[in-house]
């Protein structure tokens, strides 16, 4: 399985090798698998062989597997002539036993919405409210019950955030760190 080690930091931006909740289609996913779901080899985004394409704005990318495009998964061109593309088996984060957790804000996710860290404070400085608690505000987000306290971005925010202990303060947004 996949440990601590698969979670791997490159020039301080944390690089996601697993597919989250909050972006099940990945195309947040910045991993470095490089190989199709039947074994094929991915060809280098910046090469137009043995396949031509458009996506020329992922020169950067190795020949790693990208959602660009809005598909259901990663994919990537393949180096088979025969196969022009294939989609990447990549695992979902909730299957990986302890993965590290993100604690600060990458690059490749400004907002937050892959934060996995362990802030409970607004940058109000209010507590968080339990995340599986109603109280003293009721809310909808009960598939976030086994995240303790901590700050999140369920909805698309502009960053973490989380319900307050105090009844007059609803929520508020936590200052999370870049990476």
């Amino acid at each position: 399985g996949y440990q601590l080690h698969d979670l791997i930091f490159f020039s301080g931006s944390a690089t996601a090798e697993c597919l989250t909740d909050s972006d099940p289609t990945g195309e947040l996913y910045t991993g470095t698998q490089n190989v199709a779901s039947k074994g094929e080899v991915c060809q280098r985004w910046d090469s137009q062989s043995p396949h031509g394409h458009k996506f020329t704005n992922l020169d950067g990318q190795a020949n790693y597997c990208r959602n660009p495009d809005g598909e259901r998964g990663p994919w990537c061109y393949t180096m088979d002539p025969e196969v022009r593309w294939a989609f990447c088996d990549i695992p979902s984060c909730n299957n990986i036993v302890g993965s590290a957790p993100v604690e600060c804000l990458t690059v490749s996710d400004p907002s937050g919405e892959l934060y996995t860290g362990t802030q409970n404070v607004t940058s109000t400085g209010d507590v968080c409210q339990r995340w599986d608690s109603q109280s003293p505000h009721g809310h909808g987000f009960t598939n976030l019950g086994d995240q303790a306290n901590y700050c999140r971005n369920p909805d698309g925010e502009r960053g973490p955030w989380c319900y307050t202990m105090k009844p007059e303060v609803r929520w508020a947004l936590c200052d999370i760190p870049s990476c």
